[in-house]
């Protein structure tokens, strides 16, 4: 199944809504509260970050994610007369499960978000009353693919926000947004990839909401727009820095996750000077190493010169171990070699180099690679295809 966090609730109007996580496997923060069973109220102006606040999947769902406004009811107390109480069956349960109510227009645009995946494939936000009717099944939202017995899959993040005005109904006022395109452009994100599609299951299953190990990634860091990787060039005299014109976008590896490492104090142009003028020098292409200075290493490095948190565990385990049983048994590495490994497990077909874009010059037979900027010194490719062999292990 896919595991959608609720990472931060946000309150635009003027009204007071009332948030129930309800999940038996996650203990919710929400600002001073915390437990499973909290009711946590959102007045107007909230605008908080959220812990261990997921929606509940619809096979283990208590009550699912409720949501409802504070409001008042009459009703007869033991003597007859009229008590006013809080209204809590006008409210909003929201799941992820499969597809059982999702309507035709829904599905239809979730055959343009997953095109190679089934509508009856796919995980979903789903919305229902307080009876556990089908609620606003156009706005259900297709999360990912499902599967194998719906046990492990990839994690989401979501902002919950209240907006509209406030003569609208509850489920009018209800929003769901992807967390990303809330994010200021200074923060800095991890882009965590799977090294190839058949290995993304089996990354899957090592970690997942519930346990984190180890795989087999790439990593990439994304921050004002811009994504940096690190990748062995078919030119060793030049940088292994590349930008890719497209973020969360590869040829060959398959985009997993963003993680948020925070935001950075610099400004743009200070961290492409930071990029040209420090790190390309120590990070050509020749000096790629599978074990020893691969992408992760370099995304580590340059979160530590951005200010922000450094690279999981998680994603370094595969190379950590790998490098550890190189210092010690370094008969085995030499009888088995990691990059060649890895590249079994690579789809066959043309490589699209992370070269420098090369011209020829008029005057004589040599090439010179064009820089992203006309400043002396090691050249950074820009490029959207950075080359499988390149980057053989992003672990």
């Amino acid at each position: 199944m896919v595991i959608a966090h609720i990472v931060r609730i946000v309150n635009g109007t003027n009204r007071t809504f009332v948030v129930q996580p309800n999940d038996p496997f996650y203990r919710p923060k929400i600002k001073d509260q915390e437990g499973r069973s909290i009711e946590v109220d959102i007045p107007p102006g909230f605008d908080e970050v959220c812990e261990q606040v997921v929606v509940p999947w619809s096979g283990s769902a208590w009550g699912g994610l409720y949501i409802r406004e504070v409001t008042k009811r009459s009703e007869k107390d033991e003597n007859g007369e009229d008590v006013i109480c809080p209204d809590d069956e006008g409210g909003i349960r929201v799941v992820t499960g499969p597809n059982a109510s999702a309507s035709e227009e829904t599905t239809k645009i979730a055959g343009v978000m997953f095109p190679e995946i089934e509508a009856d494939q796919l995980e979903w936000l789903e919305f229902y009353n307080y009876d556990w009717e089908p609620l606003l099944q156009e706005r259900w939202i297709p999360l990912g693919q499902s599967h194998y017995l719906f046990t492990v899959g990839k994690e989401i993040e979501l902002q919950l926000s209240f907006r509209g005005r406030d003569d609208s109904p509850l489920h009018d006022v209800v929003q769901f947004d992807w967390a990303l395109e809330h994010l200021p452009s200074c923060t800095v994100l991890l882009n965590v990839y799977d090294l190839s599609r058949n290995l993304s299951f089996t990354n899957d299953i090592l970690n997942n909401s519930l346990m984190k190990s180890m795989g087999a990634f790439h990593a990439a860091i994304e921050v004002y727009g811009d994504e940096w990787g690190f990748y062995k060039t078919p030119m060793p005299d030049h940088t292994g820095i590349c930008k890719n014109f497209k973020t969360k976008e590869h040829p060959v590896h398959v985009y997993r996750q963003s993680i948020n490492l925070g935001h950075t104090q610099l400004k743009d142009w200070e961290i492409r000077w930071l990029i040209h003028a420090k790190l390309a020098p120590s990070w050509k292409g020749a000096q790629y190493d599978v074990l020893n200075q691969n992408c992760i290493h370099f995304c580590d490095e340059l979160a530590v010169h951005l200010g922000v948190a450094q690279v999981p565990r998680w994603i370094t385990g595969l190379h950590e171990t790998g490098a550890a049983i190189s210092r010690h048994l370094p008969w085995l590495i030499e009888y088995v070699d990691p990059s060649e490994v890895v590249k079994d497990n690579l789809p066959s077909g043309p490589t699209n180099a992370p070269q420098p874009r090369v011209s020829k010059d008029a005057s004589s037979d040599s090439t010179t690679a064009s820089s992203t900027d006309s400043q002396a010194g090691p050249r950074i490719s820009t490029s959207a295809a950075p080359t499988p062999s390149g980057d053989t292990a992003g672990a």
